[in-house]
């Protein structure tokens, strides 16, 4: 779309290895309550805005528009093909919700999950620019997407 909305969102981000690394631990590790449900998040926030600019500094240039202009002119006519898609019921007002809910999820109890962190001796780990670039990496090479120059 070459489009994103402006919005105030701080967004949890978690490392595939990361994830990966708490499931295998978590499941062989008899200290760690085999029946809790464990609610994983990175407390080390990125800034919905941070991503948008570090897209645009890989080369994949995206606008910040008001959220209403930006589902209004962009959203709202895209279609199933479209790998958005799925998300327009979350995004009707233009994704005001949305970053409301990420803000709020990451205030949500999770001394369970924490306690499991520590227990595990797993470290969280911020989102960088060196990860973020090798995300784009990725996209670019192996998935074969074009990013606009």
């Amino acid at each position: 779309m070459g489009y994103a909305p402006k919005l105030n969102a701080k967004l949890s981000m978690l490392p595939v290895d990361f994830v990966s690394s708490f499931i295998v631990k978590a499941s062989i590790n008899n200290k760690i309550n085999a029946y809790v449900i464990f609610n994983l998040f990175n407390p080390l926030t990125v800034r919905w805005s941070t991503l948008i600019q570090k897209f645009n500094d890989y080369g994949c240039k995206i606008s910040l528009t008001p959220p209403i202009v930006w589902y209004k002119n962009y959203l709202s006519k895209i279609d199933g093909r479209n790998s958005a898609y799925p998300l327009m019921p979350l995004c009707s007002d233009g994704g005001i919700s949305w970053a409301k809910s990420q803000n709020i999820f990451l205030k949500v109890n999770t001394k369970s999950t924490e306690s499991a962190i520590n227990t595990l001796k797993l470290k969280h780990k911020m989102v960088d620019d060196f990860f973020i670039m090798h995300c784009l990496d990725f996209f670019r090479k192996d998935c074969a997407v074009k990013f606009a120059t």
